[in-house]
C-alpha cells in the first residue's frame, strides 16, 4: 500500500462535521440515482483494485471478509448518500463514530473490495482519533483505467475492548478527475471543506486544530472542599496548586453554496479557553473550568468558472459586518472567510475543489467535497 503523511492530533469529537462519516443504518440502501444496481462494470481483479487504493499505516492480509445478512449498509451522515467517490489526487478522510459512550477507541479496520482474498488492515490515525472515533486517510490511483468505475467494499471496523463492531457495505465510483462537463449549481450546489494540508500534512480538519497546554494556579480548604485564593490566605506559593488544561481552535464546518449569480459561505469558529479566574476552578478536585466560545461567519460573491479546464476563481468577495463598543468607541468587526481572490482553485471530477495557496511561506491546500444536503448541521 501506498503512504499518506501524518497529521495533527484531534480536539474535540463532538465537534465533528465534513469529511466521510460511519455509522449504522439499518435501513434500506439509499444509492446515487446514477449508479447502476450491479455496480461492477468493468472486469478488473478486485486484488488489482485494492492495490489501486492509497493508505498510510496498513498491512495486507489474505482472506475473505464475511457480510452477515442484513448487514447495516455504509451511512455517510455528513454527505447524504452511500456512495464514496474517488478521484486522482484526492486523498478522503474518513471518520468512524464509535458505538456508543463506553467504547474505548479502535484499534484497526479491515478494508475489502468485493470478490477479493486480500485486505488491508489500516491503522487509525494516531492524532486525529480518540476513544471515541477513528479517522484514516484514503486515495485512489486510476491510471490507465477506463473511467469512471464502479465497485462494492467492506469495511470492517475492531475496537480495542469489543472486537468487530460491525461490517459496512458501500459503493465506490471512481470518476474522470477532468470532467469537462462540470456544473457548479446544478444538481448539488452545496460543498463542504474535507481538510487543510500545510506543506503535506494535515493542519486542519472538521473538529482538528490547533491545540496548546495551557495551566492555572489556586489553592484547596481540604476542610471546606473547595478552592480559595492563595494570595488572600497568604498560603506560600511553594504550596500552589497547579493544573493543566488544554487550549484550543478549531474550525467546526465551512460551506460554499454557488448560484447562477454568486456565491454565499459559513464557517463557524470554535475556541476553547482554561478560564484565567481561579476560583471558576475546583482545586481540591481537579476540575477545570473552561471559556468556550463558537462564532457563526458569514460571507459572500462573486466567481467565474470555466468547465472545461476546470478553473474556478472568485471576486467582489465580502463578509457581514457587525458594530462592537470599546472603550467608548464603536469598531467595525468583519466576519472571517479563508476563500480569496488571490489563491488557486480547480474543480476535480464535479466532486472537489482545490484551492492552492501560500500562508506564511508554507505551500498550504484546502479541499472542500460536494455533498448533497448540510441541513443537518
Amino acid at each position: 500500500m501506498k503512504n499518506i503523511k501524518k497529521s495533527f492530533l484531534i480536539i474535540l469529537a463532538l465537534l465533528l462535521g465534513s469529511s466521510v462519516w460511519f455509522s449504522a443504518c439499518n435501513n434500506e440502501t439509499n444509492m446515487d440515482p446514477d449508479l447502476p444496481d450491479d455496480p461492477i462494470e468493468v472486469k478488473i481483479d478486485p486484488d488489482e483494485l485494492l492495490e489501486r487504493f492509497i493508505v498510510k499505516n496498513a498491512t495486507v492480509k489474505s482472506g475473505t471478509l464475511s457480510v452477515p445478512e442484513n448487514a447495516p449498509n455504509l451511512k455517510r451522515e455528513s454527505l447524504h448518500n452511500d456512495s464514496l467517490f474517488f478521484v486522482s489526487d484526492i486523498d478522503l478522510r474518513f471518520v468512524v463514530n464509535g458505538p456508543g459512550a463506553s467504547f474505548s477507541g479502535f484499534t484497526h479496520f479491515y478494508f475489502q473490495v468485493e470478490g477479493g482474498k486480500k485486505f488491508p488492515e489500516i491503522k487509525p490515525d494516531e492524532f486525529e482519533s480518540n476513544d471515541s472515533i477513528g479517522v484514516f486517510y484514503m486515495g485512489f490511483d486510476p491510471e490507465d483505467l477506463e473511467l469512471p468505475i464502479t465497485f462494492k467494499v467492506k469495511i470492517e471496523p475492531y475496537g480495542s475492548s469489543e472486537g468487530k463492531t460491525t461490517t459496512l457495505e458501500s459503493i465506490v465510483k471512481v470518476v474522470d478527475s477532468e470532467d469537462k462537463s462540470c456544473d457548479l449549481v446544478h444538481p448539488i450546489n452545496t460543498w463542504r471543506w474535507m481538510y487543510t494540508l500545510r506543506d503535506g500534512k494535515v493542519a486542519y480538519a472538521p473538529g482538528f486544530g490547533e491545540r496548546f497546554t495551557t495551566f492555572v494556579t489556586g489553592c484547596c480548604n481540604a476542610q471546606e472542599e473547595r478552592s480559595i485564593n492563595c494570595l488572600q490566605h497568604f498560603i506560600p506559593e511553594s504550596e500552589w496548586i497547579r493544573l493543566e488544561g488544554i487550549s484550543a481552535y478549531l474550525i467546526n464546518h465551512e460551506v460554499l453554496e454557488f448560484s447562477a449569480t454568486g456565491i454565499t459561505g459559513t464557517l463557524q469558529e470554535y475556541v476553547q479557553n482554561l478560564n484565567p479566574k481561579p476560583e471558576e476552578s475546583n482545586f481540591c478536585t481537579g476540575e477545570l473550568d473552561y471559556l468556550i466560545s463558537t462564532r457563526n461567519n458569514e460571507f459572500w460573491g462573486k466567481y467565474t468558472f470555466d468547465a472545461a479546464s476546470g478553473s474556478l476563481q472568485f471576486k467582489d468577495l465580502e463578509s457581514k459586518v457587525t458594530y462592537v463598543e470599546l472603550f467608548g468607541n464603536t469598531y467595525p468587526q468583519y466576519d472571517k472567510m479563508f476563500i480569496s481572490v488571490s489563491a488557486k482553485y480547480e474543480v476535480f471530477g464535479c466532486r472537489y475543489l482545490k484551492e492552492t495557496s501560500t500562508i506564511e511561506g508554507s505551500s498550504t491546500i484546502r479541499i472542500f467535497e460536494r455533498v448533497a444536503d448540510v441541513a443537518h448541521e
